[in-house]
């Protein structure tokens, strides 16, 4: 849609996706022409309208192959070169220039060049039906080498926001654990953003009820499809995810091992007062936590019923807590208090405070203690057993320079027939999206694809972190480099 900002008015659609929200559009820097619609549906895909662009797009996704998103970060003016971005579960991110007449991939660079392919887990979708017959799916990541039938500890990682969602790519926290042992199962729940409106608002005042109950529906189809065992999970999860595995804790001890939240709400009632002392009661955030939450005045006993600090006396799970001093969107008094309430009730319970942290967007240092305190909090609770050598932090998974840096140098090269392009945002966008900026969610901006369908999107490709490095020389890579048999006599240019 385009919004009128003075009549605040919100025009007819420009373009939409029957299936999934659209996550932006790709315009003509110079003409503002509409160039074609984005969206992720499993993988991240972008429709062009001309359908002369759509041939060669579908070109490039069958160069790829299944299971990659594929973005266009720019074009020459004349159309003759596309510079492209493709990620996979496996894959963080490589950069491209397809010379369209060709039909020629030139590699510029990757993410993480010494990251190979076969080194990272597998991911898979997983469909599943929830009690009351609601068909809901989410991303199961195994082990490198994982034999089909092998059931493995595992871990549950619900996303946060909650008006976000996870996706078919890859994800850092999901191929560390992966790398570790573990197979990782990200559920979307009701509640989650990306699947249209009313999916969303199916969530609503369902915290602890409906969306965690989603969450367990999972965890019983791996179980029943002998993928997983009852007692041998734990759960982890950050903002609302951390919510969610504390209410895990508190209402499914027998599923459960142990407990990681990171940045998690702990007392609702509690968290809205802090809300409407922070941003006021007139404000947008505070409005859409009434309408997500709940209302501490007129639903006080039933947000009791679903905060875990009020299920303390009888909870029988090890609890890692892990919150940024600094935060802004879930202030760290949430795990403070959280941790004091199991202490008082002599339960086993850990917390980190990560000085100078905010909510999201991290430092390296920080992000790198995290990972390695839910690694050694896991390895004494579930221990994986077996697991190959792992990768080193900050030797793969560690944080470097942007790849929107990659993708200027890349670019600077063309003639600038730059699209105004919206980055695919990724896992870790929907975890700790947008920084501490106050916004209406623990992940601020995830509802508002949601309100407004089609907004233009900007920032960095999930993953988008690592430096300029020599290419890596793993054989899927080379593959894709010499060989472009997937272009074919087919493509009609």
């Amino acid at each position: 849609h385009i919004f009128h900002f003075t009549s605040r008015a919100m025009g007819p659609a420009i373009w939409q996706q029957p299936a999934y929200d659209v996550t932006g559009i790709l315009q003509d820097a110079d003409s503002g022409e509409l160039v074609a619609g984005c969206y992720w549906a499993d993988i991240y895909r972008c429709d062009f309208l001309d359908p002369q662009d759509d041939a060669v797009m579908s070109g490039i996704r069958r160069f790829f192959g299944e299971g990659w998103s594929v973005s266009v970060i720019s074009q020459a003016r004349d159309g003759g070169r596309w510079l492209v971005r493709a990620s996979a579960p496996n894959n963080p991110g490589e950069l491209f220039i397809f010379h369209v007449d060709e039909r020629r991939m030139e590699y510029i660079d990757a993410v993480y060049p010494r990251l190979p392919e076969t080194a990272l887990g597998t991911m898979s979708r997983i469909d599943y039906t929830a009690a009351d017959g609601q068909p809901l799916f989410g991303y199961l990541t195994r082990p490198p080498g994982a034999a089909p039938d092998a059931v493995l500890p595992l871990v549950v990682m619900p996303h946060g926001g909650p008006e976000a969602r996870d996706y078919l790519t890859y994800d850092t926290w999901a191929q560390f654990l992966a790398t570790r042992g573990y197979q990782v199962f990200q559920p979307n729940f009701r509640g989650s953003a990306g699947m249209g409106r009313a999916f969303a608002q199916a969530g609503y005042r369902q915290w602890g009820r409906r969306m965690q109950d989603d969450v367990t529906a999972g965890v019983d189809h791996l179980i029943a499809a002998g993928l997983a065992e009852s007692g041998r999970a734990c759960i982890v999860g950050a903002s609302y995810g951390g919510y969610a595995a504390l209410q895990s804790g508190a209402s499914q001890p027998d599923l459960y091992r142990c407990v990681i939240s990171i940045a998690g709400p702990s007392d609702l009632v509690t968290m809205l007062r802090w809300v409407w002392t922070e941003a006021g009661a007139n404000s947008d955030s505070y409005e859409y936590w009434l309408k997500a939450i709940g209302d501490p005045r007129d639903d006080r006993a039933a947000l009791d019923a679903v905060s875990p600090i009020r299920a303390v006396d009888d909870w029988r799970l090890p609890v890692l807590l892990i919150h940024g001093e600094a935060d802004s969107v879930v202030p760290v008094s949430q795990s403070r208090d959280m941790e004091r309430a199991l202490r008082r009730a002599r339960k086993d319970v850990h917390l980190v405070v990560m000085e100078g942290a905010g909510h999201s967007r991290w430092l390296s240092r920080d992000e790198t203690r995290v990972l390695s305190e839910m690694e050694s909090f896991l390895a004494t609770h579930l221990p994986a057993g077996g697991a190959g050598p792992a990768p080193v932090v900050g030797a793969g998974f560690g944080l470097g320079r942007n790849v929107g840096h990659q993708a200027a140098v890349a670019g600077a090269a063309f003639e600038d027939r730059d699209l105004t392009a919206p980055a695919a945002q990724g896992p870790r966008d929907q975890r700790d999206a947008g920084g501490d900026t106050g916004g209406v969610d623990c992940e601020p901006g995830g509802e508002i694809i949601t309100a407004v369908e089609h907004q233009v999107m900007t920032g960095d490709h999930p993953g988008g972190r690592g430096g300029r490095q020599p290419f890596g020389q793993g054989p899927d890579r080379n593959a894709r480099v010499q060989g472009l048999q997937a272009f074919g006599p087919g493509l009609d240019l």
